[in-house]
């Protein structure tokens, strides 16, 4: 079995429920008629062990132990048993193809990490690998909306969207998103990303993003100048079309120095929020409401000094 998630956001009430779902198939050659199912989110494909540290032996590398070396036999890893559903399931494609989905309350049990969920009544699952789909969670709240852009890759504002109620409980699936009963499209559930970073819900056509400078400009190298310096000017425009005011989020990236010899000076309007965002190094944002019909301008400038006689790698 494998789980599947729909998530369904209203951006005027603020109001954001996930419905998790279990898509079970199976191809023993027998069919499974009107049995008791418990699902189980233990990974049968795990290690069950830990590995040792690595000890680091040294010796000085001379020709005889490169020629042991250029014929010793590569050591072959042991291949683990992999137990996996059909590639197939889920999926928008699939889902809209089912037929409606029965209604009865799951119970679940959290048993130190590892969750089973056991369906109340019996089921018959045929043995040609025919999905059989039933809902076995599902939460809603408020949730936290705001509107995101990173307009130095892609000139465009993305619906996003706090989940306070998510829970590790969950494992790892696809994510069917809808805004405003519209389908938007398909991401993956995944705990630690979604609660780090929120849930996008696809682009705000009424937001609009305009690039307003994009300029370099390298400084002169002269015989007795021993700094040459590389000035970078950036400048976004963002407008909200809406006819309410939106909560904006604008990501930025400063450049990082590597080496003592090169110095970076970054100057921000307006300040930005928040340094090395999410523990970024080197991200930047800005935070700030853009009301209805209003447009708001971010500009960086970043100078960087480095010795005349070398070459600057941007890697």
């Amino acid at each position: 079995w494998e789980p599947t998630y729909q998530a369904r956001l209203n951006t005027e009430s603020k109001e954001l429920s996930i419905t998790a779902s279990a898509v079970i198939a199976q191809q023993t050659g027998e069919n499974w008629s009107n049995i008791p199912v418990t699902l189980s989110t233990v990974n049968p494909n795990q290690n069950t062990t830990s590995q040792l540290p690595k000890v680091q032996r040294l010796s000085l590398y001379e020709a005889l132990q490169a020629k042991r070396a250029r014929y010793a036999p590569v050591a072959m890893e042991a291949v683990p048993v992999v137990v996996s559903a059909s590639d197939n399931y889920g999926g928008a494609e699939s889902a809209a193809n089912m037929a409606p989905l029965p209604s009865f309350t799951v119970s679940s049990q959290n048993k130190n990490g590892i969750t089973e969920y056991r369906l109340p009544q019996r089921v018959s699952i045929p043995s040609d690998g025919r999905r059989v789909r039933t809902v076995i969670d599902e939460q809603s709240g408020n949730s936290k909306l705001w509107l995101r852009s990173t307009p130095s890759v892609e000139q465009a504002a993305y619906w996003y969207a706090s989940a306070p109620f998510l829970t590790p409980a969950w494992i790892d699936g696809s994510l069917q998103l809808y805004r405003d009963d519209n389908y938007v499209g398909q991401s993956r559930y995944s705990y630690q990303s979604l609660k780090e970073q929120g849930i996008g819900f696809g682009i705000d056509p009424n937001v609009l993003v305009k690039q307003l400078t994009d300029e370099d400009k390298q400084g002169d190298k002269g015989v007795f100048n021993r700094l040459q310096t590389l000035t970078t000017k950036q400048a976004y425009q963002f407008t909200n079309q809406h006819n309410r005011s939106v909560h904006l989020q604008v990501l930025s990236a400063e450049p990082i120095s590597r080496d003592e010899d090169i110095n970076v000076t970054a100057t921000h309007t307006p300040a930005v929020t928040e340094q090395d965002w999410n523990d970024n190094k080197g991200m930047v944002a800005w935070e700030f409401d853009l009301p209805s019909r209003q447009s708001r301008v971010v500009q960086s400038t970043y100078q960087i000094s480095y010795p005349a006689d070398k070459k600057l790698n941007t890697n």
